[in-house]
């Protein structure tokens, strides 16, 4: 009879463990891909610098790997979403040009001058490697973010 019930019973605990998602790690880097010199700040809500989220002084090519790493089953998100950490990021082109991105403004695009492209959207992210349970996605500074920075301050666009 215990046998019988181990025959009935073991289907079921193979089908349960192999229906479980894995745990799946997902890693985060800033790349520089503008003409620009660009510092990227992040900010959590009482005002400090995020630890290992920001990127000062990055030249055309140069990249940061953030240090925030998510792990979890299922799918992941931008290392930015969490409102409860993040209170807004700042991008500062050529130490002159600085924007600000507050996360309380994803909902209403119109104030954010990167629009869907902004580095708070997981979207806006690119899938750039992916191994056995490990993802890595990459966020691109272009010439297009330096262009949008330079009309949000009134400068004329050739």
């Amino acid at each position: 009879m215990k046998k019988l019930r181990y025959f009935l019973i073991s289907p079921f605990i193979v089908v349960l463990f192999l229906s479980c998602d894995p745990e799946t790690c997902y890693y985060y880097k800033i790349r520089n891909k503008s003409i620009a010199i660009i510092d990227v700040l992040v900010y959590e809500n009482e005002g400090n610098l995020r630890d290992g989220q920001s990127a000062i002084g990055l030249v055309l090519n140069d990249s940061y790997n953030l240090s925030e790493i998510f792990c979890g089953r299922g799918a992941g998100g931008a290392p930015f979403q969490s409102r409860n950490k993040t209170d807004s990021i700042v991008v500062i082109f050529n130490d002159t040009i600085k924007v600000v991105i507050f996360s309380s403004e994803m909902e209403d695009l119109s104030n954010n001058i990167f629009g869907s492209k902004s580095p708070l959207f997981f979207n806006a992210w690119h899938s750039v490697r992916i191994k056995k349970e490990k993802d890595y996605y990459e966020y691109e500074f272009t010439n297009w973010h330096y262009q949008k920075a330079l009309e949000a301050y009134g400068y004329a666009i050739e």
